[in-house]
């Protein structure tokens, strides 16, 4: 490979199917906290408030995580394999762009 490699942004798209696998993997992080806080917030009535006023915070902050963020990484990760390497753009809140070279000697290859 010589000269330069023009940087564009990677074409491919992630499978679809991999939005609900991010929401059920944060479904599973919080869901046990707030199912614990909850059943305990009824269990226990004198502490009512302080196991389900913190049960409702994290509600509050899963909603995004299970609706709009996986949507959004979706869009944001992409990748591409051409000639000269492997493109990769992630990232969830900051983008990060990575970049492995390709090389096409391939002559040792047995099959």
């Amino acid at each position: 490979m010589s000269g330069s490699v023009r940087l564009r942004p990677p074409t491919t798209a992630l499978d679809r199917r991999v939005v609900t696998v991010w929401r059920v993997n944060w479904a599973l992080v919080f869901g046990p906290p707030i199912g614990t806080l909850v059943l305990l917030g009824l269990l226990i009535p004198p502490a009512r408030f302080w196991l389900l006023a913190p049960a409702v915070v994290l509600a509050v902050v899963a909603v995004p995580f299970l609706t709009v963020l996986p949507l959004w990484w979706y869009r944001v990760h992409r990748w591409e394999v051409t000639d000269d390497a492997v493109y990769v753009r992630a990232g969830y809140f900051w983008q990060e762009w990575r970049i492995a070279p390709a090389h096409g000697d391939h002559s040792g290859d047995t099959g």
